[in-house]
Parts: C-alpha cells; structure tokens; sequence
C-alpha cells in the first residue's frame, strides 16, 4: 500500500537499512534528538502523552529551536521556520 501510493504521488521513496546510521545521518541525527531532548526526560505513560509530547517537539523544533544548545549550525543557528 505504501510503495503503491508513493507511487502515484510522485515521490521518490528511499529504504535505509535499520540500525544502519550511515546511511542516513541526518535523520539518525534527528531521532537522538528527539529522544535525548525530548522523551527520555519526560514520564511518558501512554500513547497519548508521547503523541502530544511529539507534536509539542516537532513545533519546539521547527519554531522556536534557534539558539539553544544543540541549534541548527547549518542554518546559521535559525530555526526551519526562519531560515525558510
């Protein structure tokens, strides 16, 4: 189902092998970030707290994440959100 609606939309879709960093360090880089800064210093208890906590993470990172310790270097310390 997924392959075949990626493929009527056009999108080029690219497998990365589990437990792999290499092949994408980037993405890698980012779901360290997610758990080092966001859930392991949090009490998650059920899935609806880990779904708020990632919607809070996601707009944390894209917004207002422009000068803290582990900023975006690559982006002249903007956030995505600036720096688009």
């Amino acid at each position: 189902m997924f392959k075949n609606t990626v493929k009527i939309l056009g999108i080029k879709s690219e497998y990365i092998h589990k437990h792999i960093p290499e092949d994408d360090t980037a993405i890698e880089s980012f779901h360290n970030l997610l758990k080092t800064v966001y859930k392991w210093i949090n009490d998650i208890e059920t899935f609806e707290a880990e779904r708020i906590l990632m919607g809070y993470a996601f707009n944390d990172y894209d917004t207002v994440r422009s000068h803290s310790v582990r900023s975006h270097s690559s982006i002249d310390y903007l956030s995505p959100d600036e720096f688009e």
